[in-house]
């Protein structure tokens, strides 16, 4: 079985006890954008796939050394702390799938991406963003900004090394990283 992983953010620098070879740059491009706060509204800016507000991104992949599918997928919720709901996958083989938050705009490019390249399963963190739920107004970048501002320390450094190490270990640029970087300068 040639199962593969996606990443965009932490998964990529920070793996774990993920069972995956090294990671290889895509071809696919998705629409994404630190539009989550984690922790349940109190952590850092994280980025998640975001048709409103994301641009799109060359994201990255990695074959699991796991050939069992639902170890597979296990692998990534204990990764990702998260119930199973949050984890997406499409497998090929057998038509199975589950996707939450996707939409299937995007879950139709992945499961093509995955195809194009013969791949058997594709699994991905399916978090969607979450910034109207807890902040009770839209997402923009100001917003995000005034947010990373208004966070306290430890969160402000959080937030700052990982849109700098998804922009520097994965290529990764938004609206809100352009937008902050420059607010830096």
């Amino acid at each position: 079985m040639k199962i593969i992983y996606l990443a965009w953010g932490s998964l990529y620098w920070n793996p774990d006890f993920l069972p995956i070879a090294s990671w290889i740059q895509s071809n696919l491009f998705l629409p994404l954008e630190f539009s989550r706060i984690s922790d349940n509204g109190k952590g850092r800016l994280t980025l998640v796939i975001d048709e409103k507000n994301g641009m799109y991104n060359n994201i990255w992949y990695a074959f699991s050394k796991e050939n069992n599918v639902n170890k597979a997928i296990n692998y990534l919720k204990k990764r990702e702390k998260t119930s199973l709901n949050n984890i997406a996958y499409i497998n090929l083989k057998n038509g199975n799938a589950r996707i939450t938050n996707t939409s299937l705009k995007i879950a139709n490019k992945i499961k093509e991406f995955a195809a194009d390249n013969s791949f058997d399963v594709v699994i991905w963190t399916d978090l969607e963003s979450n910034w109207t739920k807890i902040m009770n107004n839209n997402y923009t970048v100001a917003r995000a900004y005034n947010y990373f501002k208004e966070s306290d320390l430890e969160t402000r450094l959080r937030i700052l090394e990982y849109v700098y190490k998804a922009k520097m270990l994965t290529k990764i640029e938004t609206n809100f990283s352009k937008y902050f970087f420059d607010k830096l300068k």
